[in-house]
């Protein structure tokens, strides 16, 4: 069995119109998994739209991936897009305080990740997509 500190997942959704949102669950101190993200990232910000990043189910945030979140952040306001990032509501510490005072910060509910109706038939609305609802959708 893998140690949860270890186990990561990660996930896009590139729908047919309003953000791409990027999930990320488990441990991004590790830097494959940062490098990981950071190549998603920088795919995304090449779309011309914008972006969030749901670290709602992160158990740990490295220096390395604030980094390549502002680094995006920044690239995609250049573009005239935002990326927005969702953190669980009790996530509290150095990093998410660094990526609070630099990108778009929203705090996702404690009714978990899947919420709300669907955007088309077939997609369910993940928090994150809520969170921006009236903003770009």
């Amino acid at each position: 069995m893998i140690p949860e500190s270890s186990s990561f997942s990660m996930s896009v959704d590139r729908g047919d119109d309003g953000p791409i949102v990027v999930s990320v669950q488990g441990a991004l101190e590790i830097p494959g998994n940062t490098r990981l993200l950071a190549d998603c990232l920088a795919g995304s910000v090449l779309a011309d739209r914008p972006v969030v990043v749901d670290l709602v189910g992160v158990t740990e945030i490295g220096d390395a991936a604030t980094t390549y979140i502002v680094d995006a952040a920044h690239r995609l306001l250049c573009r005239g897009y935002r990326l927005t990032v969702v953190l669980a509501t009790s996530a509290a510490d150095r990093n998410v305080r660094r990526l609070s005072e630099r990108v778009h910060v929203e705090r996702a509910g404690s009714l978990g990740r899947v919420v709300g109706a669907a955007t088309t038939p077939s997609r369910p609305r993940v928090a994150a997509v809520d969170a921006l609802q009236g903003t770009y959708l």
